[in-house]
C-alpha cells in the first residue's frame, strides 16, 4: 500500500503516481505501473478538511495562534490525508500581495507574498504526505459569496472592477501548482448557486479542459448548483438544496471533459437548514433518503465518483460569528455513518470549526 499515511508504507509522494476518477470511486497508482500498462490501481479514500483563510487575506487563518507544523501534526495524528485551500482570485492575480503584519499571517510569514505563503504551507502539507486540493472560493476581495463563475471580478486593493475573470485565476495556478505533487485537485468554483446547470456545465467543462490542458494529471471537481428555493431541488421532493449541493443533472446532461476520468462532483451540505427534511417527524433517520436523492446515486448512475466538499456544524448550542446556531449534533451523526456506509470521501467544513469524525 503506497498510499498508507500510517507511516508503515511510506509516504504518497515517495513514488510519482497518477489518480484516476471512475467506477463511481477516486483511484491511485505508481506511473511506472501505468506507463507499463498494468496500473496497480488502489481506492484513494479521502478523509479531508478544509483550511479557510486564503480566500479572505490570503493565507490560512489561525496562523496567528499556530504554526504551519502544529497543524500539520494534528492532521497526521487524527489521519487526515487531504486539505483544501479556498483561494481568493482578485488576491491571486494581484501583482503583489504581502502581508503586512503578524497578525494575519502570524509571525513567521509578516512581509511574505501571501503565494509564497501558501507555498510554503503546501510543501509542509506535501512532506507529511497531506494531498491539497485547490478551490476558487471567490473572485472578490472583500470576499464575497459569489453565486456565479460570471460575476464581475472586484478588487477594492487594485481599484474596484478588473478585466480578469476566473479563467484567468486557474491560468495562473496551475502554472504555478501543477508542479506541487501533493495538489492533485482543483475545485473549479464556489457553489455557484445563482448559476444554471446549462451554463454551469459549459464553465466547467470549457475551464476545467484549459486546466488539463496545462496540467493533465490534476483531477477536475465541480459543485453544484441551486440554494433551497432553486426549482430542480423542489422538484426532487425534498424541499430545497444547500448552495453547491445539486448535482442531479449529472444524469440526464452530463459535464464531460477532454481528458477522460478527470471528473470528480463535490457537493456541500450542512444541518442547520430550514428545508422540509429538516422538520420531518422522523428526522435525523430521513436523511439518508434525501442525500441518495440529492447526490448519493451519482456514483452508481454515471461512475463520477462524489466527495463532499463541505459538512459539519456545531456540537453543541453556539454562537459562532455572533449569530445563534443550534446543535447540529444528530444531523452530523447521521451524515458521518452515511459516509462511512456508502464510502464517500469528504472534506470537514472547517479546520478549525467543526465536528468531523
Amino acid at each position: 500500500m503506497l498510499w498508507d499515511l500510517s507511516g508503515d508504507h511510506g509516504l504518497p509522494f515517495t513514488v510519482p503516481f497518477h489518480t484516476s476518477a471512475h467506477d463511481g470511486r477516486l483511484w491511485i497508482a505508481p506511473s511506472y505501473s501505468v506507463h507499463a500498462g498494468q496500473p496497480e490501481w488502489e481506492e484513494l479514500h479521502i478523509k479531508g478538511t478544509n483550511w479557510a483563510g486564503a480566500q479572505s487575506e490570503g493565507c490560512p487563518h489561525q496562523l496567528w495562534y499556530y504554526n504551519v507544523s502544529e497543524y500539520v501534526d494534528y492532521l497526521v495524528t487524527n489521519q487526515f490525508n487531504f486539505v483544501r485551500l479556498p483561494l481568493n482570485g482578485a488576491i491571486v492575480l494581484r501583482q503583489s500581495s504581502v502581508a503586512f503584519d503578524d497578525w494575519v499571517c502570524g509571525p513567521g510569514y509578516e512581509g511574505w507574498e501571501v503565494l509564497d505563503i501558501l507555498d510554503d504551507v503546501i510543501r509542509q502539507l506535501q512532506a507529511a504526505g497531506i494531498f491539497v486540493m485547490l478551490d476558487l472560493h471567490s473572485i472578490s476581495h472583500p470576499e464575497g459569496n459569489n453565486g456565479s463563475p460570471f460575476d464581475e471580478m472586484w478588487d477594492d486593493k487594485t481599484g474596484g472592477r478588473t478585466s480578469h475573470t476566473s479563467d484567468d485565476v486557474w491560468a495562473k495556478l496551475t502554472v504555478r501548482y501543477c508542479k506541487f505533487p501533493g495538489v492533485i485537485m482543483a475545485d473549479v468554483f464556489n457553489e455557484p448557486y445563482y448559476t444554471s446547470w446549462a451554463d454551469w456545465r459549459t464553465y466547467v467543462q470549457r475551464v476545467g479542459n484549459q486546466i488539463l490542458n496545462a496540467c493533465p494529471r490534476w483531477l477536475i471537481v465541480a459543485e453544484g448548483i441551486g440554494d433551497m428555493n432553486d426549482g430542480a431541488c423542489k422538484d426532487l421532493g425534498m424541499g430545497g438544496c444547500w448552495w453547491g449541493e445539486n448535482v442531479i443533472n449529472q444524469i440526464r446532461y452530463p459535464i464531460r471533459l477532454s481528458v477522460p476520468h478527470r471528473l470528480v462532483l463535490s457537493p456541500h451540505a450542512y444541518g442547520h437548514g430550514n428545508q422540509d427534511y429538516m422538520r420531518a417527524r422522523n428526522f435525523p433517520d430521513n436523511m439518508p433518503a434525501v442525500w441518495h436523492k440529492y447526490w448519493g446515486q451519482i456514483p452508481s448512475s454515471t461512475g463520477v465518483p462524489i466527495v463532499l466538499g463541505e459538512w459539519g456544524g456545531v456540537w453543541v448550542d453556539s454562537r459562532p460569528f455572533g449569530r445563534f446556531v443550534k446543535s447540529t449534533a444528530a444531523w452530523q451523526l447521521k451524515m458521518r455513518d452515511y459516509l462511512r456506509h456508502n464510502d464517500i470521501g469528504f472534506f470537514c467544513a472547517l479546520l478549525t470549526f467543526s465536528y468531523c469524525a
